[in-house]
C-alpha cells in the first residue's frame, strides 16, 4: 500500500509540470510566429517604402530628363538661330563686298578704257569678274603689281585671251610654248596657306626645294620667272586634269593614296584633294597621276595645332574616291565620275544602297586615328601602313600611275677638311 501511494503522488506531481512544459513550448511557437508575421510585415512594408521611394526618384528623374530635353531643344534652336543670324550676315558682308569690288572693277575699267597697254588686264579682270571668282577679285583686282605683272607676261611669252585656260582661288593659269615645249604658266598670290604657315623664308624658291623629295607625286616647278611683293610667277610641266568624264578605277584610287602616303612621310598635308587638283603627265614616256596644286600644302603638325577637324577635309576627299571606285568595280559607271554634281550623286547613291561597303575597314581605321591623333602620338608609319591596306589589286596589263621616288640627298657626312697646321713659331 505504500508503494502504491508513492507512485500515485509521483503521478500527481509530475502531471502539472508536462502540462506546464507543453504549455511553455506552445507559447514559445506561438510566439515565433507571432515574431514571424510581425518580421514578414516590417518587410514588406520596407519593400513597399522602397518601392514607393525608388518610383517617386524615377519620376523625378524623368522630369529632369523632360526639363534637360527641353534646354536642349531650346539651346539647339537659339543656337541655329545664331548660326542663320551669321550666315546672313556673312552673305551680306559677302554681298557687299562683291558690290564695291564690281565697283571699283567697272570705275577702274572705264578709267584705263582706250589705253592699249591694258588691253589684256582688261580681259583677264573682266573674266575674273563676270565668273565671279570672289577669291581672285580680292587677291588681284586693283592691285598695281599684278597690273604690271600681266603686262610683263604679255608680252615676254606673248599671251592672249585664248591662252588663260583656268582660273584658281589662288592663281591664273596659261598655257605657252618654251622652245617647242607645252607648259604652263601660273601667275600666284602670295595669300596662300603655304606661305601663311611657312616659318622660314616665304618665297617660291623654298617651295620648289620644300617639294623637290616628292617629285613623283607632285609636279615640279620647271622655273621660277617672277618672286615679287605678292606676287610669283612659275611654269610646270603641261599635264590633263580628271575632268567629269573621268572614271576611278584601281589605278588612280592607289595612286590618289599613294599621293597622301608621300605627302604624311614628309610631314606635310594637301587636305582637298580634289580632282580638279590631279592631273595626268607624261613622264619618259609613262603616264604618271600627279597632284599639279598644292598651294594648300602646310606642315602637318601646324595644322594639328591650328584647327580642331583638321581631318575633315582629308577624309571627305578619301570617302569620295573610295565611293567612285565601288561604283566603277560594281560596274556603275554613271555614279563612277569625278565631276561634282557625280560626285554628290555617287555618294548619296553609294550610302543609299551599299551602306558603309565602299570604305574599306583598314581606311575607317586611318580615320579614327586621325581624328584621334595629336603631334606628340601621331604614328605616320601606322597610317601609311593602313593606307597601304587600303588599296586594290591592279588588274591584268595595268600599270601603276606613280612613278619612282627620286633619289634621297646623300645623308650629312662627319669628314671635315683637315685643319691647318699650327706652326710652332709665329711668322714673322
Amino acid at each position: 500500500m505504500a508503494e502504491i501511494d508513492i507512485k500515485l503522488i509521483s503521478i500527481i506531481i509530475s502531471m502539472p509540470k508536462n502540462e506546464k512544459g507543453e504549455r511553455d513550448k506552445k507559447d514559445k511557437k506561438d510566439d515565433k510566429k507571432d515574431d514571424k508575421k510581425d518580421s514578414d510585415k516590417k518587410d514588406r512594408d520596407r519593400d513597399r517604402d522602397r518601392d514607393r521611394d525608388q518610383k517617386d526618384r524615377d519620376r523625378d528623374q524623368k522630369d529632369r530628363d523632360r526639363d534637360q530635353k527641353d534646354r536642349d531643344r531650346d539651346q539647339k534652336e537659339k543656337y541655329r538661330e545664331q548660326r542663320e543670324r551669321e550666315r546672313m550676315e556673312r552673305r551680306e558682308r559677302r554681298e557687299k563686298r562683291e558690290r564695291a569690288l564690281r565697283d571699283r572693277v567697272d570705275k577702274m575699267i572705264k578709267t584705263e578704257k582706250g589705253d592699249k597697254k591694258n588691253d589684256f588686264y582688261e580681259q583677264i579682270i573682266g573674266r575674273i569678274v563676270s565668273e565671279n571668282r570672289t577669291n581672285l577679285i580680292e587677291k588681284f583686282v586693283g592691285e598695281g603689281e599684278f597690273r604690271r605683272l600681266v603686262n610683263d607676261m604679255q608680252v615676254k611669252f606673248h599671251l592672249t585671251k585664248n591662252s588663260l585656260i583656268g582660273l584658281g582661288t589662288s592663281c591664273i593659269a596659261f598655257k605657252i610654248d618654251t622652245n617647242g615645249k607645252k607648259e604652263v604658266l601660273k601667275i600666284c598670290s602670295k595669300k596662300i596657306k603655304y606661305f601663311n604657315y611657312a616659318r622660314e623664308d616665304k618665297s617660291p624658291y623654298q617651295l620648289q626645294k620644300r617639294i623637290e623629295p616628292l617629285s613623283h607625286v607632285l609636279l615640279p616647278i620647271n622655273k621660277i620667272v617672277h618672286d615679287g611683293k605678292g606676287f610669283f610667277v612659275y611654269t610646270q610641266d603641261c599635264c590633263q586634269p580628271l575632268t567629269e568624264a573621268t572614271l576611278i578605277g584601281p589605278a588612280e584610287y592607289n595612286a590618289i593614296l599613294t599621293i597622301v602616303q608621300a605627302l604624311l612621310s614628309n610631314h606635310l598635308l594637301v587636305g582637298q584633294i580634289k580632282p580638279k587638283n590631279v592631273g595626268y603627265v607624261m613622264i619618259n614616256g609613262q603616264r604618271r597621276l600627279v597632284l599639279f596644286d598644292y598651294h594648300s600644302m602646310h606642315e602637318l603638325s601646324r595644322r594639328i595645332r591650328s584647327k580642331d577637324q583638321w581631318w575633315s577635309s582629308l577624309t571627305k576627299s578619301l570617302t569620295m574616291y573610295a565611293n567612285l571606285l565601288y561604283a566603277y568595280q560594281n560596274k556603275e559607271v554613271q555614279f563612277a565620275r569625278t565631276g561634282k554634281k557625280e560626285q554628290k550623286r555617287t555618294n548619296m547613291h553609294i550610302q543609299e544602297k551599299y551602306r558603309s561597303q565602299a570604305i574599306p575597314v583598314p581606311m575607317k581605321r586611318f580615320f579614327e586615328d586621325l581624328k584621334k591623333a595629336n603631334p606628340l602620338t601621331l604614328d605616320l608609319r601606322k597610317m601609311n601602313d593602313l593606307l597601304e591596306k587600303s588599296k586594290v589589286p591592279l588588274p591584268p596589263g595595268t600599270h601603276s600611275l606613280i612613278g619612282p621616288a627620286p633619289p634621297a640627298p646623300p645623308p650629312p657626312t662627319d669628314d671635315f677638311p683637315p685643319w691647318p697646321q699650327i706652326l710652332e713659331h709665329p711668322i714673322p
